[in-house]
């Protein structure tokens, strides 16, 4: 980590249901900055799905649910950005009408 550049990985595994413990994922968050000072970051999410044990017949069902599992997690990480970009403009819009 430094002052424009942080990676954060998540690894997650599974247990309670049939196949669980056959994959692991990684899913990995990289952002940047051109300087400290900016007021724009760029952040791109990969993922990798690791077998343990590949399941014969279900292994493209499962990569299908993961992969839709994880759009879903960065469409949602996006909009939460989104949404706390807004709420900073309005609070700041708001504490210099105040003033």
């Amino acid at each position: 980590m430094t002052d424009t550049e942080m990676d954060m990985g998540i690894h997650t595994t599974q247990s309670g249901f049939p196949y669980s413990d056959a994959v692991e994922t990684l899913i990995l968050y990289e952002f940047r900055q051109i300087d400290p000072r900016s007021k724009k970051t760029v952040i791109r999410v990969s993922y990798s799905l690791d077998w343990i044990n590949r399941p014969f017949l279900i292994d493209k069902l499962v990569e299908n649910m993961a992969n839709t599992k994880v759009t879903e997690g960065t469409n949602y990480f996006h909009e939460y950005l989104d949404h706390q970009c807004e709420y900073i403009k309005s609070a700041r819009t708001q504490l210099f009408t105040a003033l």
